[in-house]
């Protein structure tokens, strides 16, 4: 809680000190509707400095239609192949996302979860089979990005209900820096990023592994506290419609639950990322 009275004090602060000389942003990004579709692959299955007990990487795909307006329609699918248990999920999102100042953009959002997992098990005649359990789950998120000149603020809320409820707040804070006078290479940016994640343990299960959320023997399972900050250095290089983002970061997970997590106390992962977007113009 102390942690979160601090990030509020920094917005309120941020906000007041940087209104006046972000005034004058130079915000050139024209906004189209397009269509977004983008593939990530991350050398470990990692969310909230825990790996969900797989020692393995994860690719998940992702299309969405995004209108002028400023609202979206998602789909994203995570699949891990060294995972047993071979988890899916699959998200279907809406949401709405507007620039309310040159400095300020929100977004608001619902997510559908559709979860599957195979398990063993035996059936009237002794014999070992599979069966793919399925779980439906939803989410409500809001997401606050403040862009000043000099750093960038980002706050995620996530409430989750279904199966169980949750609360997972991610903040963000770190400055893009430019390199195209230093590189010679147009529209290539690095952003050093400091991130502190707050929430329930298991609520961050429903991103992929599901078979230890109903585990109500494990101590301090839904208290909500700090689960992990992180470092990290995203290198971005935009080029024709497409994006490539390459992200080394080192977590540091705290409050570990027994069976939580096999990485250890400190990790370092990295993920890339693709992504290209078809714009539609209206014809002049």
């Amino acid at each position: 809680m102390r942690k979160t009275i601090i990030f509020a004090l920094l917005f309120t602060s941020n906000l007041f000190l940087n209104a006046q000389t972000n005034d004058t942003t130079n915000n050139d990004v024209e906004k189209t509707t397009n269509i977004k579709a983008s593939f990530e692959y991350m050398n470990k299955a990692a969310f909230s400095g825990r790996d969900y007990m797989v020692n393995g990487g994860l690719l998940s795909p992702e299309v969405s239609l995004n209108f002028k307006s400023g609202i979206s329609l998602e789909f994203t699918s995570f699949i891990m192949p060294n995972d047993t248990s071979k988890t899916r999920q699959s998200e279907l999102g809406i949401s709405y996302n507007n620039d309310l100042f040159d400095w300020w953009n929100i977004e608001g959002g619902y997510t559908f979860y559709r979860t599957s997992i195979t398990v063993n098990t035996i059936n009237k005649k002794n014999e070992k089979t599979t069966k793919v359990q399925p779980q439906n789950d939803n989410g409500l998120s809001l997401i606050n990005v403040f862009d000043f000149d000099w750093m960038f603020v980002q706050n995620t809320f996530n409430y989750f209900f279904g199966t169980q409820k949750g609360v997972d707040i991610l903040t963000k804070v770190g400055k893009d820096f430019y390199l195209d006078n230093l590189t010679g290479i147009d529209d290539l940016t690095i952003s050093p990023t400091l991130s502190d994640e707050l929430g329930n343990h298991f609520a961050k299960f429903r991103k992929l592994k599901r078979n230890l959320i109903n585990n109500t023997t494990v101590p301090n399972s839904t208290k909500f506290q700090s689960l992990d900050y992180e470092v990290s250095l995203p290198v971005e290089y935009d080029i024709k419609g497409f994006t490539f983002e390459v992200t080394p970061a080192y977590a540091f997970p705290v409050n570990l639950l027994p069976l939580e997590s096999n990485l250890g106390s400190h990790f370092f992962y990295f993920s890339a990322k693709i992504t290209y977007q078809f714009d539609f113009k209206n014809k002049k």
